[in-house]
């Protein structure tokens, strides 16, 4: 292996830097190439949304300017709710997308009570109704 001295200044550079996060904030270096994966993979994630956000409304403002385009009620339904998607920020998908996982965990678990529990049942299900609810309100 042969590598050059700048490098291996870069590399010793990086190696005090990994020391002194794992001492400051208690990262450790497998911890800190983990939390970096995660930090390119959300960048990547927020680049493609931009990607497609801005695809979608050069698809919605060329039919908008087409003459000829009629939608059907189906069409026109998805086009509102991509317009209304659209409008909507990541918070608000995360907030929709945790509730609705919160409901999906309370109606398992209701599923996994013993009939004895029925009452338990009923209530786990109406609160996985109430995040259902207050889901359909982040749209």
């Amino acid at each position: 292996m042969n590598i050059d001295h700048h490098t291996i200044n870069t590399l010793r550079t990086l190696a005090n830097q990994c020391a002194e996060l794992e001492h400051h904030a208690g990262l450790e270096p497998a911890n800190l190439l983990a939390l970096l994966d995660a930090f390119e993979e959300r960048d990547a994630l927020a680049a493609h949304v931009e990607l497609i956000t801005r695809t979608a409304r050069f698809l919605l403002q060329g039919l908008a300017d087409d003459d000829q385009w009629r939608p059907n009620s189906s069409t026109s339904q998805i086009f509102n709710a991509l317009i209304h998607d659209l409008d909507k920020g990541p918070a608000t998908s995360l907030v929709r997308r945790d509730l609705m996982q919160h409901a999906e965990a309370l109606e398992e678990a209701a599923g996994e009570t013993v009939p004895a529990m029925h009452q338990m049942a009923n209530w786990l299900r109406a609160r996985a109704a109430d995040k259902r609810q207050q889901a359909e309100g982040h749209q």
